[in-house]
């Protein structure tokens, strides 16, 4: 899934991280490392880094089975999301800022 960037500043590492972030769907909430692996079309050994980095980050959980994406992951899109409402009440918002902020504590 990562593409290289036209420009120096390109970051590799970090496409692939978000690329990892983006395979978890709905209907695939939980995935095992050779799951991430193919869906994101990286080697083994960088899918596991990275998906450890996302774990010490507090953006996937390791649990029986494989990882799963926590609710941090919502900070990702919280800053454009209260800005243009996006169709989203303010309420609405306020509960998934909340969400986000009380899943890092545990």
């Amino acid at each position: 899934m990562a593409r290289r960037g036209e420009g120096p500043d390109f970051i590799e590492a970090l496409a692939r991280g978000l690329d990892v972030i983006r395979v978890f769907h709905a209907d695939r909430p939980r995935m095992s490392l050779a799951e991430v692996a193919a869906a994101a079309d990286l080697a083994r050994p960088t899918a596991r880094r990275i998906l450890l980095t996302l774990v010490e980050l507090g953006y996937v959980r390791s649990e029986p089975g494989g990882f799963r994406l926590t609710p941090r992951v919502l900070d990702l899109g919280m800053a454009y999301v209260v800005r243009w409402g996006c169709g989203i009440s303010r309420g609405r918002i306020c509960r998934i800022w909340w969400v986000a902020r009380v899943s890092r504590r545990r």
